[in-house]
């Protein structure tokens, strides 16, 4: 049920049936146009108010809802899919005009203490921790979390990266397949080295330099590379921001929202959005065109969202994004598989099970499963249909 106002004991309202999703959806809509007209700018809060909500923070946050909700209803077929795309693509071109966000020169530094603060115009919204050890609010573990295997990335991930051409590794003639860890970011985009480590990087108090992953925790033989501080590492607490929005997100809502409302993108909205992204200073690659796409056979749609896969990998959007592009049921039950088993760097304390390719194996694909009649809906708890016999559970559960 949708309650808008205060109930008591005996409300009727207590025993209502679920709402739409339409009207869910759009009294989401009412309140975070609310927020945008009723909250600063960035440029009005200024810099003693850095990490406060603005505006632009309330237009970001409904380009997400909307594209989720426009792309869900189109590939599940359901709804108004045209409704929902243009208002995700209206929100993210207000945060487009508004002219208060940019984006940060470096890719790594983004999670680093580098891109902390209002210096930084492409945080559009953090969580901000304490400062220090001595001034210690609040604080997280998160290289120490990652560095013990907790989430690791997959192969899958990495082979989405493309080489610096602009060509994934399967249509580039600069791809050769590694025979070594380092090899494996050869001539490839930027952001896949500043997201995990490699031979030679900084790394962690007992070990200052990094050499190859440890199997016994970085199972997938990938290591993540987010958030590494070494005089956090040692403390056991980091002060860095974790970033909730970001403007590269709102510039890849943007190109996404176009690209489904039309099934087609102009160079001009590709360079307004994408190739922004592809520009930054610490990454530069060549454009994506409909040039590029058209002559080596590409597929638009599929390059729009490997730029989203790998500008925000590790963010916490791949299992919403194959949740409302329905292909989770084509995705989630595969066998899930790491780097290549690389025996004279990895030895043979920790001896995987591979592939005939010699690609580690985590997980078989015949111990996954995806039920698409059932698993696209989380179960309404059951102590919620006890308390109000009109909810309607989902189907399956």
């Amino acid at each position: 049920p949708l309650i808008l106002k205060t109930l008591n004991e005996t409300s009727e309202e207590l025993q209502s049936p679920r709402a739409s999703r339409e009207e869910i959806f759009n009294s989401i809509y009412e309140d975070l146009d609310f927020a945008a007209q009723n909250l600063k700018s960035p440029k009005d809060l200024g810099g003693s108010n850095y990490g406060r909500i603005t505006n632009t923070a309330a237009n970001a946050f409904k380009s997400r809802v909307a594209l989720f909700e426009g792309t869900r209803s189109k590939f599940h077929q359901y709804g108004d899919p045209e409704k929902h795309l243009t208002i995700a693509k209206k929100a993210a071109k207000n945060v487009i005009d508004s002219k208060e966000h940019e984006i940060f020169p470096s890719y790594f530094n983004l999670f680093q203490y580098e891109g902390e603060g209002p210096q930084n115009k492409e945080n559009i919204l953090v969580r901000q921790y304490g400062k220090s050890i001595e001034e210690s609010i609040s604080s997280h573990s998160t290289q120490r979390t990652l560095e013990t295997g907790a989430a690791n990335p997959t192969k899958v991930l990495a082979d989405s990266y493309l080489m610096n051409d602009g060509l994934p590794i399967e249509k580039s003639p600069k791809y050769e397949k590694p025979t070594s860890t380092v090899e494996v970011f050869k001539d490839r985009d930027p952001r896949m080295d500043a997201t995990f480590f490699k031979k030679g990087d900084a790394y962690i108090g007992t070990q200052p330099v990094f050499n190859v992953p440890s199997l016994s925790f970085q199972r997938t033989g990938y290591a993540n590379r987010r958030y590494a501080n070494i005089v956090d590492w040692q403390n056991s607490r980091s002060y860095i921001d974790r970033t909730l929005i970001r403007y590269a997100e709102v510039l890849l809502n943007y190109a996404e929202a176009t690209y489904e409302l039309n099934e087609a993108i102009s160079d001009t909205d590709l360079d307004m959005s994408i190739n922004l992204l592809r520009e930054r200073a610490s990454v530069n690659i060549p454009k994506l065109t409909n040039s590029l796409v058209s002559a080596n056979q590409l597929n638009m749609r599929e390059e729009i969202r490997r730029e989203r896969r790998v500008e925000l990998a590790l963010e916490g959007f791949r299992y919403w994004d194959l949740i409302r592009w329905k292909t989770a049921e084509i995705e989630l039950p595969k066998t899930v598989l790491g780097n290549y088993f690389f025996e004279d760097e990895y030895g043979n304390t920790v001896i995987p099970e591979v592939t005939n390719d010699n690609v580690i194996i985590l997980q078989k694909s015949d111990t996954r499963n995806f039920n698409p009649n059932k698993d696209y809906l989380w179960p309404i708890p059951t102590d919620q249909i006890s308390l109000n016999p009109n909810l309607e559970q989902n189907p399956g559960w």
